[in-house]
């Protein structure tokens, strides 16, 4: 299999303190990964890391056996958060153009806006949009360009709990019909059993990486977590 992600020995200093020591691990072409830890584990420096983001003290990152600065083209990212002025009279198909890299822009927007469910919705100003609906533009802007992977941090952060399932099951449907890897920073340990065949658990080092059946235990869970999380197994 093609190695979609390769991170060996990673390390990653903020401002003299660690955030990451020696974290090795691959993510092969046609994954959906899965980044989970507790609170400050250092998931965001990871994905920001992979992305050349943030510096890295040390060790080697390869997405499809390139470097970040040669591999940018292959690539689709969706922040943690988005800022931007809801007043300023901005629609959602100015916004995607912005992020086109060539003239096609009017097949490829209502294309894009199609995978993600919001097929029509061109015209509609940003500032109206809701959280899932914003959700979902960002991520068509991250496909614009038809990138072979895409890297998300957090992206139910904004959507309600009735409308994260339907979330992550057009997440599922796009990663079939585009055939991408996904990479998916998550607080929610529950999901990685039903959405994910990969993960990478992590607290400023690596704790297990793999398929979630075989490396995420309950004994593991705890470790991390403590015994507030109860790890629930998803069974179709």
């Amino acid at each position: 299999m093609t190695k979609a992600v390769e991170v060996v020995d990673l390390n990653v200093d903020i401002e003299k303190e660690s955030i990451l020591s020696h974290v090795t691990f691959d993510i092969e072409e046609g994954d959906f990964a899965t980044i989970i830890g507790p609170n400050g584990a250092g998931k965001t420096t990871l994905l920001k890391a992979i992305l050349g983001l943030v510096p890295i003290k040390s060790g080697e990152i390869r997405i499809f056996g390139k470097s970040i600065s040669d591999a940018r083209e292959f690539c689709g990212y969706v922040p943690q958060r988005f800022e931007f002025d809801r007043t300023f009279p901005l629609t959602v198909e100015e916004f995607l153009s912005f992020s086109l890299w060539n003239d096609t822009k009017g097949d490829r927007i209502e294309k894009v806006l199609e995978m993600v469910d919001m097929g029509g919705h061109c015209r509609k100003l940003m500032g109206n949009l809701s959280g899932g609906q914003l959700q979902r533009i960002l991520i068509a802007r991250a496909m614009i360009n038809y990138p072979r992977i895409l890297f998300m941090d957090e992206p139910v952060g904004g959507i309600d709990i009735a409308g994260r399932n339907a979330f992550y099951q057009m997440l599922l449907s796009m990663k079939k019909s585009m055939d991408i890897t996904i990479v998916m920073v998550s607080h929610e340990v529950d999901v990685v059993y039903k959405f994910s065949n990969r993960v990478i658990c992590i607290s400023r080092t690596l704790h297990c990486h793999g398929h979630p059946h075989d490396k995420l235990t309950p004994q593991l869970i705890r470790s991390l977590y403590g015994d507030s999380v109860t790890l629930f197994e998803h069974r179709e």
